[in-house]
């Protein structure tokens, strides 16, 4: 499992996404009351 914190400083105000974790196929947006599946290689495309 590779998870991918994002810093504070990159976070918009209305944003609830704290960390992108990759698990095998699967890309997770995770926050606090959060969290969104998709496709690995969807996912990646998130990280730019």
């Amino acid at each position: 499992m590779l998870e991918i914190p994002l810093p504070d400083e990159k976070q918009l105000p209305q944003q609830h996404i704290s960390a992108v974790r990759v698990e095998g196929e699967t890309a997770t947006l995770v926050g606090p009351s959060l969290e969104i599946r998709l496709p690995a290689r969807s996912g990646g495309k998130l990280l730019p």
